[in-house]
């Protein structure tokens, strides 16, 4: 806060790279109480001033923190703005901070990890990042629109997709605001429920062949002594000798 308070960028720089650090964000900006830029670690100076100018920055200003999620070339910057203050009765602004994480291809392939589910994420009709191929990325965005869960084929695969809204705000139309898609693949999990039908059916198949093969030494077992016993009655029967050794 000292160092806002001096308004002296170089002082304010070496403070936020070391917050930047900490924080392992994407980007980390610091404004004065004008809105001027003071430090930024993470993005070139021209993307600096575009999110200075950002209504996040004029309402931290006020006083008030924010969320915000902008389109960047390769994905999506997701920004959170506070102000910097002293006081807590009627605290003086004497700046703001602003930390941003960048959902991107990296992170949708991270949270295919995880998950087992692709995420493309899309602003305004059109897909920013996703771990699909870019050539995939028109036929995503037709879904950024689409409500509910809805069926997609890429490469051969099957698909369900499912949009979600980025944005709090409610009363944007759908697909306006960013979206993040969740694609669940149906051929992949078609295959998972072929190989435990595969599995069954084998199992089944032994269980099968232990069964008969044990029924067949069990009807041995049982069969071999009557078989004998028959055999004596009927020499006893031929013969009139009770005293036969097989009897």
């Amino acid at each position: 806060k000292a160092a806002v308070d001096t308004n002296d960028p170089p002082t304010v720089q070496d403070i936020a790279s070391g917050y930047q650090n900490q924080l392992k964000s994407n980007l980390l900006l610091v404004t004065n109480r004008a809105g001027a830029v003071l430090a930024t670690v993470g993005a070139l100076p021209q993307a600096a001033l575009v999110v200075a100018s950002q209504p996040a920055v004029r309402d931290a200003l006020r006083g008030h923190e924010s969320f915000s999620l902008l389109p960047q070339p390769d994905g999506m910057l997701q920004l959170v703005t506070v102000p910097i203050s002293i006081g807590l009765a009627q605290p003086e602004i004497l700046g703001t901070v602003s930390v941003g994480f960048l959902l991107d291809s990296a992170l949708a392939a991270q949270l295919k990890e995880i998950t087992g589910s692709d995420v493309a994420f899309g602003m305004d009709g059109q897909i920013l990042a996703a771990r699909l191929p870019r050539e995939m990325y028109g036929l995503l965005a037709g879904h950024l629109r689409t409500p509910g869960i809805s069926h997609l084929t890429l490469a051969g695969e099957d698909y369900l997709v499912l949009p979600r809204p980025l944005s709090a705000a409610g009363t944007l139309p759908a697909g306006v605001g960013p979206v993040a898609l969740i694609l669940r693949s149906r051929t992949e999990l078609l295959r998972g429920l072929q190989a435990i039908h595969a599995g069954l059916a084998a199992t089944a198949i032994v269980a099968v062949l232990l069964a008969t093969i044990l029924g067949f030494a069990v009807a041995r077992t049982i069969t071999r002594p009557l078989a004998n016993i028959t055999d004596v009655m009927r020499e006893v029967a031929a013969t009139g000798a009770l005293t036969s050794k097989n009897a």
